[in-house]
């Protein structure tokens, strides 16, 4: 290409003139700027999107229950007698009984028994309404007191034994009087004796022997806790 016809062509680019439409794009694509933010436009957005929950409602139903009944649940496991969640609590508490086995049950009912004292401190500590927590104390009482009937095995329920003796110290402690939860003395009286008798009728050393005294005087002075501490010590 010569010098000559260059200039020509460039000449020729100089009378092209764009189209109206072309430059009034541009110049909006130039100075468009970012949308803003108006209540008219966020109202809008929210009618699209109830419009859409509209449309999905039975799903969305469905999950939104689930997180809440979820959610509902795990707060309940903080609960305490009296609180508004705490049946949720018991509810929980009911289905896990159900998969304990007839060998466990006694050590199970302890420690509910156990978790009601826990209870009952934490709402003492607080100078709460005690008496919602000391009416599930006696009603747990009530029940472990029909299952350590029945325990084959003393020592799997010794530990929850000896933390009864030392909770309801605590509980005492903070000036709260549970009253007499008779039906649970009277079954651990029971089992403490039951053991005593077994190891009257057992050989036992000059050592041996004397545990087994000192376990007799714990249990006529109804120390139940410490009197099976020292039956377990027989024959270590």
């Amino acid at each position: 290409m010569t010098d000559k016809n260059l200039i020509e062509q460039l000449r020729a680019l100089k009378e092209i003139k764009p189209s109206q439409e072309w430059v009034v794009l541009t110049k909006e694509n130039l100075f468009k700027e970012e949308p803003k933010f108006t209540l008219i436009g966020f109202i809008k957005e929210l009618r699209r999107g109830e419009r859409f929950v509209f449309n999905h409602k039975p799903a969305f139903a469905a999950v939104f229950s689930a997180v809440i009944f979820i959610g509902l649940f795990g707060f309940a496991q903080n609960s305490v007698p009296g609180d508004s969640l705490f049946p949720l609590k018991k509810i929980t508490e009911k289905g896990q009984a159900v998969l304990v086995s007839g060998k466990d049950k006694p050590r199970h009912d302890l420690e509910m028994v156990n978790k009601r004292l826990n209870d009952l401190t934490k709402i003492a500590s607080l100078n709460g309404d005690v008496q919602p927590a000391i009416r599930e104390y006696k009603n747990s009482a009530e029940e472990a007191a029909k299952s350590i009937k029945e325990a084959g095995n003393i020592e799997e329920i010794a530990g929850e034994i000896k933390k009864l003796a030392e909770n309801e110290a605590i509980v005492r402690s903070l000036g709260v009087e549970t009253g007499e939860t008779e039906e649970l003395e009277n079954a651990l009286a029971e089992l403490i004796e039951r053991e005593i008798k077994t190891l009257e009728r057992t050989f036992l050393t000059v050592e041996e022997s004397e545990m087994l005294a000192v376990a007799k005087e714990l249990f006529e002075k109804e120390e139940y806790s410490k009197a099976l501490e020292q039956i377990l010590e027989i024959g270590k």
